[in-house]
Formats: structure tokens, C-alpha cells, sequence
């Protein structure tokens, strides 16, 4: 197990490894800091140093420092969280968080370190150490970026590699790196290997835990101890699949899962810490999760899940297979999810199967550019709109808020409406085996398009490829004229619903829609 502790500032989360303290152990003759300078890396398995001060200065024994850094509280705290409703049955409704995770407190987005006397002002420290035998290396560069030296240290035995011989007086840039592994560690390239330079080194992942350390420090003559703090470079997602217990309901199955959008490699510059991203991968970054026990589980959790991207706000989790208490569903997608690198996410769905039964429930058929209001109350669970058939628009104005932004069009060719809304995955109704949307009929046990409106005024769509197809999400054509609104749903009193079209050839919307109520299950 990785046994080591993430903390994040605005955009980083931090392991930390390896520090503490200069001890200069000098006659009274020797207070000059030219002369060699001996730098030995040692693992004092810190997780927090609340030192924000060097302390006093006695003598020629102190050695220049880089600035501290302020480190976090102990306590670790949400510091971000993206919530979202999505439906998963006409029972079961997915309340989810996206949750990152950080230690409390202040600290720089770039992590710093010194070198120091170990009799300087006391550090207090939380510690926690990197897992026994993780490889990690050090390289060395001079003033002028040139390249000086490179140790390989295993975690736990540092004092098996010789010292750094270097000059005292002079500074250096100290890189760490590491693949938080017991097997390898990183490889700089250089553009051109016959003159290794700062300015042109740089280390590439593909799916490895890459983790850096960056510092300029002068050392002094005597014996130095280099303090380091590896920090994760990508994103790392939990996924945790959730029974609420206050329901029944298990988990009986999940084939397969993935997240997107990742890419196929990245390249770091060690001068300037800049990420360069490979291509998108194709087919997604697995999310692994262990065998479900024979009856199901009331909790399901992935493993981490690396992802090397920048940040995005439409990344997507696809779980394949899912059956929860006894519905299947052949691809359940969660959209829309803002995640940042170099940070660690819980990502949290949690299934709540309440009973409920229809109230209001009432079939329309509108034509010809009219209207249907429908008039909902008691729905403390939200409301349902199912269409049958439809040609080849609509809208609907829930409490006053229309969901679209501009009529949501299925058709490429509709009349001063453009098409602006498609399948989660990228489909188009009239396209690759997809029907237009007016050659499918649907019924009551398979509506060809739903909308459903959470007890929160959260707004979702799905819809199928074909009648006898599953329900799919729907998500706006990127750069296309449609935004999707949620609405105001009152849980205790009454709701106006009005189904609208505009007018484009023939037009027709059928279906019916029903209000939800929670109910108390039957024995």
C-alpha cells in the first residue's frame, strides 16, 4: 500500500519525504563556506514542518537557505466539492460529490526547502514516512544550469549512497524525482545529450505516479543534509459507489469503468515545470474495482485512478453493466466533472432507492405548435416527462425557468433551429445507425426521450438510439446555441410545467409526464 499523505494549495497535491537540517560540524578556523561542501539526502519521513523561520544566526556556521515553506495543519479537510444529481431509475436517483481532498492550512503552490544547522530555530514536525525501498533520484545542476551530478536514493536506506561532493560557497539546483515505485525511477532526457542542461532536461510519464522536487540553495563547506518534498504531478480519482443505508438496495455488478479524458503521455521541464500532454487516449483510463462479494455490497470502491490531463470540465466517468438493487443499466454516465492536476478527488455516487408512486400522472398529444401545461403537486421526488414521439423540437418552462436556453432541436436540418443536442458519447440522431427522431415510436415502457426534473430543480436528459436500446444521457453540442437550466421544483406545494415546440414542417410531441412522491415501503 502507498503509505503517504496528500496535501494540496491552490493547485498541487504534496508527499513528503526525506528532510531536515544543515549540521556543520566546523573548528573555529574553519567559518568560511568555501571549501567542500559534502550534501548527504536523508528520509526523516515528514509529513508537516510548521517551522516558518530559519532562526537566529550564530557565527560563519549558517548556511544560506532557501525561503521556508509554511506547512499545513494535520487535519485533513474538503477545500472543493461539485455536487450533481442524476437519474438511474424511475426509483433510484444518484446524489454524487466530487470531493477533493487537501490537509487544512496554508501553503505555497510550489513546494520549497532549505538547508540548514540542525541547531537552528526547532522544526515541529508531523511525520509519516514514504513506503520503505520507493526509488527516488537527485540531480544536481550549477548556478549556470549546467549538469553536476546524479545520485539514485532508496527510501530508508540513503546513507547506502555516497555524499555529493560539491563546492561550498557555490549554489545549486537540486531536482527530485520519482515514480513512487520500488522498481525504477525517472530518466531525464536531454535535447541534446552531449551537453546536459537544465534548460533542456525534461522527464516523461505515461502512466506512472510521476512526483518532482525543485530548489536553488548555497551550500557551505562541511557536511549539508538536503530536505526534500516530492509532490504529485497528475490527477488521482476514488470512486466510491454508495447504497445509501437508509434505503435498501446492492450493488450486484459493474463490468467495467472508465474516465475521461486522458492522454497517452506527458513531458515535464525541469527548468521551467511546465507540462506538455501527449494526444488523448482513445479508450479512457480504467477504473478498477474489486470482485463484488456473492449477494452484493452495500459499498463499492475503485482503486486510485491516475489521470494525466490538464484541467477540464468535462471529464466523464462510464460505468458499463451496473445493476443496482436488481436494475440494470447496460452504460451509466456521470458528466461534467471539473478536475484539476496534481490534485487527489473522492468521487462519491450515492444510489438512493426510496419507494415512490406517480402522482399527477397525465398523457398529452400537442401538435401543431400548441402547448400542454400540466399542473403538479405533492411530488416531493421531482417530476418525469416521457415523450413517445416527437417531430422534431421542444422546450419546457418549469416554474417560470425554461430549461433551454433555446428550443432543443434532434433534427440537423430544422428549420431556423439548428441542432444542438446529441448523445453523451458523441451519437446523432440520422447518423450511424441512429433513426431520425421522428422515425421513433416509442410507449409508455419505452419513452424515445426523457426528462427528468430532481426534488433539487436538478435537470437531466437520455434518450435511445433505438426502441429497444437503454436510455442514454444526453448532453449540448459543444459550441452549439443551447444551454440546459435547472429549475426551482417545489417539494411541498404546487408545480407548472408547459411544453412548448416551434414549428417546423409537421410537429408533434406525445408522452406523458408524472410528478414523484416518496412513500413509505410496504412490509
Amino acid at each position: 500500500m502507498k503509505n503517504y499523505f496528500e496535501t494540496i494549495g491552490a493547485t498541487k497535491v504534496m508527499v513528503f519525504i526525506a528532510l531536515l537540517c544543515l549540521s556543520c560540524k566546523k573548528n573555529v578556523n574553519e567559518l568560511s563556506s568555501a571549501g567542500e561542501a559534502q550534501v548527504l539526502v536523508t528520509l526523516a519521513s515528514a509529513e508537516f514542518d510548521y517551522e516558518d523561520n530559519v532562526g537566529s544566526v550564530s557565527s560563519g556556521n549558517q548556511s544560506s537557505a532557501a525561503q521556508m515553506a509554511k506547512s499545513p495543519s494535520a487535519e485533513t479537510k474538503n477545500t472543493a466539492q461539485q455536487t450533481f444529481t442524476l437519474p438511474f431509475s424511475d426509483e433510484i436517483t444518484v446524489f454524487g460529490t466530487l470531493q477533493e481532498l487537501s490537509a487544512g492550512g496554508s501553503e505555497a503552490n510550489t513546494p520549497t526547502t532549505e538547508l540548514k544547522r540542525a541547531s537552528a530555530g526547532k522544526a515541529a514536525i508531523q511525520r509519516n514516512p514514504l513506503a520503505p525501498g520507493t526509488q527516488y533520484l537527485i540531480a544536481v545542476y550549477s548556478a549556470a544550469g549546467q549538469f553536476v551530478a546524479q545520485n539514485t536514493y532508496i527510501s530508508g536506506r540513503e546513507s547506502e549512497t555516497a555524499a555529493f561532493l560539491l563546492d561550498g560557497g557555490s549554489t545549486y539546483t537540486f531536482i527530485g524525482l520519482s515514480f513512487n515505485t520500488q522498481n525504477t525511477v525517472p530518466t531525464i532526457v536531454y535535447t541534446n545529450p552531449n551537453v546536459r542542461t537544465l534548460n533542456t532536461a525534461s522527464v516523461t510519464a505515461t502512466t506512472q505516479d510521476l512526483m518532482v522536487f525543485k530548489t536553488s540553495v548555497a551550500v557551505v563547506s562541511g557536511n549539508n543534509t538536503l530536505s526534500v518534498v516530492l509532490r504529485h504531478i497528475f490527477t488521482e480519482i476514488t470512486t466510491n459507489l454508495i447504497i445509501d443505508p437508509t434505503v435498501g438496495g446492492t450493488i450486484t455488478s459493474v463490468n467495467s469503468a472508465d474516465i475521461r479524458p486522458t492522454r497517452t503521455g506527458a513531458t515535464y521541464s525541469l527548468a521551467t515545470e511546465a507540462i506538455t500532454y501527449a494526444a488523448l487516449s482513445s479508450t479512457g483510463q480504467t477504473v478498477a474495482f474489486p470482485a463484488i462479494p456473492t449477494g452484493g455490497t452495500k459499498r463499492l470502491s475503485s482503486t486510485p485512478t491516475r489521470l494525466l490531463s490538464p484541467a477540464v470540465s468535462n471529464g466523464v466517468l462510464t460505468l458499463r453493466n451496473l445493476t443496482v438493487n436488481g436494475t440494470a443499466k447496460a452504460e451509466f454516465l456521470v458528466p461534467d466533472l471539473a478536475i484539476s492536476p496534481g490534485k487527489k478527488y473522492n468521487l462519491n455516487l450515492n444510489f438512493r432507492v426510496p419507494c415512490t408512486q406517480d402522482v399527477n400522472n397525465t398523457v398529452f398529444d400537442v401538435r401543431d405548435g400548441n402547448f400542454r401545461d400540466f399542473t403538479v403537486s405533492g411530488a416531493n421526488y421531482g417530476f418525469i416527462l416521457d415523450i413517445y414521439t416527437l417531430d422534431n423540437s421542444f422546450n419546457m418552462t418549469i416554474n417560470g425557468t425554461r430549461i433551454g436556453s433555446n428550443e432543443i432541436q434532434f433534427q440537423a436540418s430544422g428549420a431556423g433551429s439548428p441542432r444542438n443536442i446529441q448523445f453523451a458519447d458523441g451519437a446523432l440522431w440520422g447518423l450511424g445507425g441512429v433513426p431520425e427522431i421522428y422515425d421513433l415510436i416509442g410507449n409508455e415502457a419505452s419513452p424515445i426521450i426523457r426528462v427528468t426534473v430532481s426534488a433539487a430543480g436538478q435537470v437531466s436528459l437520455e434518450g435511445r438510439k433505438s426502441i429497444s436500446g437503454p436510455l442514454l444521457p444526453l448532453t449540448t453540442i459543444p459550441g452549439g446555441n443551447l444551454t440546459l437550466a435547472n429549475t426551482t421544483w417545489n417539494t411541498t406545494g404546487s408545480n407548472t410545467i408547459r411544453v412548448t415546440q416551434i414549428v417546423s414542417g409537421p410537429t408533434l410531441i406525445t408522452g406523458r409526464g408524472r410528478g414523484r412522491q416518496i412513500i413509505t415501503c410496504p412490509n
